[in-house]
């Protein structure tokens, strides 16, 4: 495997424990919560895995070339990451209307539908 599929894929993986780590990312994408336990794990994974890359880049980059591979790398793989979150992201409940704040649209709670504007 060559060492730029190696460093991209070390800083995809890395962002994805980052972002599972997440309460709101982990209740888009998995059926229950995680632990505070496992997000720690999560959390540790993700940077090792990122330091990981970062340490591949620079061993077969050298230094110079090596921390603008992997910077080049990551913003791929977070941007990457980005696009795709939603796309995989479950469906969740609906709001409920008292929850809904109204930003200049209609409110059907106000008689008339009245449109409410923020102060």
């Amino acid at each position: 495997m060559s060492a730029n599929l190696t460093v991209l894929l070390l800083n995809l993986a890395g962002f994805s424990a980052l972002s599972l780590a997440m309460p709101k990312h982990a209740r888009q994408l998995l059926p229950r919560a995680l632990s505070k336990a496992a997000r720690t794990l999560l959390r540790a994974i993700g940077w090792l895995l990122l330091a990981a890359a970062i340490a591949i880049a620079v061993h077969y980059w050298r230094l110079g070339i090596g921390m603008v591979v992997w910077v080049g790398w990551l913003s791929v793989a977070g941007l990457s990451l980005a696009f795709t979150l939603p796309r995989f992201a479950r469906e969740s409940a609906p709001q409920d209307a008292t929850q809904r704040q109204s930003h200049g649209r209609c409110n059907p709670d106000l008689p008339d539908g009245k449109t409410v504007h923020p102060t």
